[in-house]
């Protein structure tokens, strides 16, 4: 078996068999990959600390047929503000499920990694709720399922702005188009919509630069939880976890 070593955070703990884990990890070289660790779910195992959920991590490990084995793993950075807040803990959930449910195994995605660490850290320092909105949009992007705001969906011209949302089509559709399960909203929530998939992440430490009504939030939460139904073809379960809990 071939051993490599990469760095990686978290997003996925499944316990397996009387001691073991299975763990999908987001990695910078190879994308998100799924892998064994035996004895995790002993306290004295050195594996234990660092594979919780959203450690960032050094792993080594060795390929296997159907799992990687993890053999080593050492802490490169934590979010304890994660596991020690509810709701930011529940957000979090969120946006690890998004990463390990969206994303195929086995890709390189530097970008969604290095983005995913950007994430966690914001969930700690700035309100989680609307971070994890802002958050999932941009993944959607980068995963290659943006939602389209200038361009017609259906007939692909350019359009001025538009209050007609087609879940199915992937935007928001030009007077001409039609589509049988469009969405009519208000100029407030498609002004939100916008703002939240044109945040400049590099910013976002400064705050952001509009604000959020609770309406509006509520509407584009709508949006957004049908857009992801639509792409995933299921619903999340940390949605279910949010609502229940919080």
């Amino acid at each position: 078996m071939a051993n490599y070593e990469t760095e990686a955070v978290v997003i996925g703990s499944k316990n397996f068999g009387d001691a073991d884990k299975i763990i999908t990890l987001l990695t910078s070289s190879r994308g998100k990959i799924k892998g064994i660790a035996y004895g995790a779910r002993r306290a004295k195992n050195p594996l234990a600390a660092p594979l919780t959920m959203f450690c960032n991590i050094s792993a080594k490990l060795s390929e296997g047929k159907n799992l990687d084995v993890i053999r080593q793993a050492s802490i490169l950075g934590r979010f304890p503000k994660l596991e020690a807040d509810l709701t930011k803990m529940a957000y979090a959930l969120f946006i690890a499920e998004l990463l390990g449910e969206l994303l195929p195994e086995n890709v390189a995605e530097p970008e969604i990694f290095d983005f995913s660490l950007k994430v966690f850290k914001t969930l700690e320092e700035r309100n989680a709720r609307i971070t994890a909105n802002i958050a999932a949009w941009k993944i959607l992007n980068l995963a290659g399922f943006p939602l389209s705001f200038d361009i017609c969906p259906i007939c692909g011209k350019k359009k001025e702005k538009s209050l007609r949302l087609s879940i199915k089509e992937g935007g928001f559709i030009c007077e001409n188009c039609n589509a049988k399960d469009k969405i009519e909203i208000s100029e407030g929530e498609n002004e939100l919509l916008a703002n939240f998939n044109g945040v400049d992440w590099n910013k976002i430490d400064a705050g952001l630069n509009f604000s959020v009504t609770g309406d509006n939030l509520i509407c584009a939460e709508k949006i957004l939880i049908l857009f992801l139904r639509s792409v995933l073809g299921y619903n999340l379960k940390s949605l279910k976890f949010i609502r229940e809990v919080l």
